[in-house]
């Protein structure tokens, strides 16, 4: 069994447990992943909220971002690859000790980048280039950014 962030009633959109569930098995194309660090960003807040585009139904997981290590492949090449490897990773539920996501969704590591940076490096570099190019687009020499010494607004500098 593995440990992870679960919503365990469906009006209490705030109410969230550590729950006891089975590691998951990777499918074809897809690997497993023990997780080091996981985000917890506005947009998965909106999830939980159930604000975000798809439905947040109990009993579910939560998280999109974070890094760890691939400790299994449920059978593909690029999984394969990956076995053993420190990632930085997209995964639906990843509030969890274990996550299955695509092997696509995983960023292999240099040496250099430890896990606990890595698991901000996804979502947020994309943000900062779409203020950046939504700006340049509209010939704006200016964003404005109100959270400056949040991860986004660090990376935005």
């Amino acid at each position: 069994l593995s440990r992870a962030v679960g919503k365990i009633e469906e009006e209490l959109s705030e109410c969230l447990t550590i729950q006891e569930v089975d590691v998951p098995v990777p499918g074809d194309g897809e690997v497993l992943v023990k997780v080091a660090y996981s985000t917890a960003n506005p947009s998965d807040t909106m999830y939980i909220k159930g604000l975000y585009g798809r439905a947040f139904a109990p009993p579910c997981g939560a998280g999109f971002e974070g890094s760890g290590v691939v400790v299994a492949n449920g059978g593909g090449i690029l999984g394969w690859r990956l076995v053993n490897k420190r990632v930085a990773l997209f995964a639906a539920a990843i509030w969890a000790e274990y996550v299955v996501t695509k092997a696509t969704m995983c960023v292999p590591l240099p040496d250099s980048v430890d896990l606990k940076n890595a698991s901000n490096a996804l979502v947020n570099p994309m943000t900062v280039m779409s203020f950046i190019e939504i700006a340049k687009e509209g010939n704006h020499k200016t964003i404005v950014h109100t959270a400056a010494a949040s991860a986004l607004g660090k990376q935005l500098i």
